[in-house]
């Protein structure tokens, strides 16, 4: 069995479109004390070199939750962020 995350798109004039990233029990597992390798799995596997979907890979300015707490995709690593939070166009493009 798998998990999925809820990534929101807001990159590229995505708007809010959703993209679910599935991860394995056992990298969840491996990962569950730590986030931040969490948060790169969900990145890695939200890429469409390894999870192709009808839709654009995960990128800057995108919201990936895990549970109750939301993190933005930044230039480099990961910002958490309110819930509801909407990246500025600077976000977004990562610079």
């Amino acid at each position: 069995m798998a998990k999925k995350f809820k990534v929101v798109l807001w990159a590229f004039g995505s708007n809010g479109a959703i993209r679910e990233v599935e991860l394995s029990d056992a990298i969840v597992e491996k990962n569950k004390d730590k986030p931040d390798n969490l948060l790169d799995e969900i990145y890695k596997y939200g890429q469409n070199d390894f999870q192709p979907l009808p839709i654009r890979s995960v990128s800057c300015g995108d919201i990936i939750h895990i549970e109750d707490k939301r993190f933005m995709v930044a230039f480099a690593g990961f910002k958490e962020v309110e819930d509801g939070y909407v990246p500025t166009e600077k976000e977004q493009r990562g610079f």
